[in-house]
């Protein structure tokens, strides 16, 4: 209960929170999951967290060679923060595949928050740093919406993967009002990706689309 709570928060309130308080949440993610570890036998680790295995062996060894080396420790510490998570939500999801459903709620419901707030701009208008600035661009003075994120390429990257979610959703669940719920998310995200204007957002979502498919 106390892990799906813990996730619920986090996928939620994920593009709102302020630095400490992801800190926070990632933290007790990855504590979280390192108790129950001790506490319960271990799971398989399976294909990905082989995957994830080496991704973080070759991460720490990078970070040893750096000439950077205060900066590499902090990424290195970031990526054990993420995938902290990544186990708790793994470990929760393979045993109780009751919280799927909430889980995805919740992070479409920050999707729908996040990209509301952000069309919002288009009222509003959007200050001089979130406009497009190549002048060789026929887009330039384009206005790029940025949402809570305070940069559009973040908010891209944001909403990239909520799309694909929500059109699974709306394909699988299985009550109206849900469905109508993940394909209005899915939509308003899609507009909001769009004017972004963020060019590696859209080739993300390109390449989400075509696995989904």
């Amino acid at each position: 209960m106390l892990a799906g709570l813990l996730l619920l928060s986090l996928f939620t309130a994920l593009p709102f929170l302020s630095r400490p308080g992801m800190v926070l949440l990632l933290l007790g993610s990855g504590l979280l999951w390192l108790s129950w570890s001790l506490l319960e036998p271990a799971a398989p680790l399976g294909s990905m967290g082989r995957l994830l295995l080496v991704f973080l062996a070759v991460a720490v060894v990078a970070t040893g060679f750096s000439p950077v080396p205060r900066e590499a420790l902090r990424g290195l510490l970031k990526l054990i923060l993420y995938l902290g998570v990544w186990g708790l939500a793994a470990r929760l999801l393979t045993r109780n595949r009751n919280w799927w459903n909430p889980v995805l709620a919740g992070l479409l419901l920050g999707g729908l928050a996040e990209a509301v707030l952000a069309l919002r701009q288009l009222q509003g208008g959007a200050i001089a740093l979130a406009t497009w600035s190549d002048e060789a661009s026929i887009l330039l003075g384009a206005e790029r919406l940025y949402g809570s994120l305070g940069n559009p390429n973040l908010l891209g990257g944001y909403l990239v993967p909520v799309i694909p979610l929500a059109i699974g959703a709306a394909l699988h669940w299985r009550s109206w009002p849900s469905r109508l719920f993940a394909a209005v998310t899915g939509g308003l995200a899609v507009l909001a990706l769009t004017l972004t204007y963020s060019r590696g957002a859209w080739l993300g979502l390109g390449s989400a689309l075509a696995c989904f498919v």
